[in-house]
C-alpha cells in the first residue's frame, strides 16, 4: 500500500512538472485560414518653436494566413492584409484611408489616392517563408506583387504627389511588408519552454521611410489548459541612422522607448488569442534643408491590441 502511495505521489509530481512546460511554436493546419486583427492607437506630442502640437494616429489591420506547406525549419504560407484602415488627425489636417474604398490615383485628395493603393494591397496574396517562432525569412513574390500594386504611381499628381509616391513605395517595400507581418506573428520562442523561461524576438517596423527596431522579451508566466500567458517587455529604437529625403529635405528621428504587455496564445496552434500592450517613446525629429536645421522634441504614447479572429 505504501509503495502504491509513493508511486501515485511521484506520478502527480511528474504530471505537474510536465504541465509547466510547453512547446510554443506554430503548429498550423495545412490550407486552413487563420486570422488576426490589430488596433494601434498613438497620441503624438511635438514642440515646434516653443509651441506644442498634438496629433493622433489609429491603424486597424486584419491579417489572414494560410499555411501551404512546411518542413523541419520553415513554414510556407499565403498572407493577405484583408483590411487596412489609417486615421490621422492634427490641427489643420486629417486623413482617413481605408482599403475598402476603391480610391482614385488621379484625385487631388491624398486620402483618395492612398485608398487606391491600399485597396489593391488588400486584394494581394504574399507568399512567405516563416520560422516556427514567427519570423519572416522571405517574401518570395514581394517584387512582383509590389510592382503590381504600384502600377499607376506615375499618374499621381498635385502638390503632395512626391510625398504620396514615397508613402506608397515605402508601404509595399519588402522591409515594410516583413515588419507588418511579424508585428502579428513574431511572438513565440519556437521551442519548448518552462514557466519563467525568457526569449527575444527582433522586429523591424518600417513606416513612411523610418525604420524602428523592436526588441521584445517574452516570458512564459503560466499555462492554463491550452492557453499560455506570456509577459512581454520590449524596447524601441531607430533601426538605422538613415534620414528620409523628400522635396530636398532630410528628416531623421531618434525616438527611443519601451513596450509592456501581455499575450495569450493557443498552445495547440501557436496562434494569438489576445495581445494587449502599451508603449512610450521620446526623442527628437530633426529636419535639414538648404543649410537650415530644425529640431522638434517628440513624445509618443500608444496602445496595441491584437485578437485572434474566428
Amino acid at each position: 500500500m505504501k509503495s502504491i502511495l509513493i508511486f501515485s505521489l511521484a506520478l502527480i509530481v511528474s504530471c505537474n512538472l510536465t504541465a509547466q512546460s510547453v512547446n510554443l511554436k506554430y503548429n498550423l493546419e495545412k490550407n486552413k485560414i487563420y486570422r488576426m486583427k490589430s488596433v494601434t492607437e498613438q497620441d503624438i506630442s511635438q514642440t515646434m518653436n516653443g509651441d506644442q502640437r498634438s496629433s493622433t494616429v489609429k491603424n486597424i489591420v486584419v491579417l489572414s494566413l494560410k499555411m501551404t506547406s512546411s518542413d523541419a525549419n520553415l513554414i510556407s504560407a499565403d498572407v493577405k492584409f484583408d483590411s487596412i484602415v489609417f486615421l490621422f488627425n492634427m490641427p489643420g489636417m486629417s486623413m482617413d484611408v481605408n482599403s475598402s474604398k476603391s480610391g482614385s490615383v488621379s484625385s487631388e485628395d491624398p486620402s483618395t489616392v492612398m485608398n487606391y493603393f491600399l485597396n489593391k494591397m488588400s486584394k494581394t496574396v504574399f507568399n512567405i517563408k516563416m520560422t516556427y517562432s514567427g519570423g519572416v525569412t522571405e517574401i518570395t513574390n514581394a517584387k512582383a506583387q509590389s510592382d503590381s500594386i504600384l502600377s499607376g504611381l506615375s499618374l499621381v499628381k498635385g502638390q503632395m504627389a512626391e510625398m504620396l509616391k514615397m508613402r506608397a513605395k515605402a508601404m509595399v517595400s519588402p522591409e515594410s511588408l516583413k515588419g507588418m507581418i511579424e508585428g502579428f506573428t513574431a511572438i513565440l520562442p519556437g521551442k519548448e519552454v518552462k514557466i519563467g523561461d525568457k526569449w527575444e524576438n527582433h522586429i523591424t517596423i518600417t513606416s513612411d521611410g523610418f525604420s524602428t527596431l523592436i526588441v521584445n522579451s517574452g516570458k512564459l508566466k503560466k499555462i492554463t489548459g491550452n492557453v499560455a500567458e506570456i509577459a512581454c517587455d520590449g524596447t524601441t529604437e531607430p533601426a538605422n541612422q538613415n534620414p528620409m529625403e523628400i522635396g530636398g529635405m532630410q528628416i531623421s528621428s531618434d525616438l527611443r522607448g519601451a513596450i509592456k504587455g501581455t499575450t495569450t496564445v493557443d498552445t495547440k496552434t501557436g496562434w494569438i488569442i489576445k495581445n494587449s500592450s502599451k508603449n512610450n517613446a521620446v526623442g527628437t525629429m530633426s529636419m535639414k534643408m538648404g543649410g537650415n536645421d530644425m529640431s522638434m522634441p517628440m513624445e509618443v504614447n500608444g496602445t496595441v491590441e491584437i485578437i485572434g479572429l474566428p
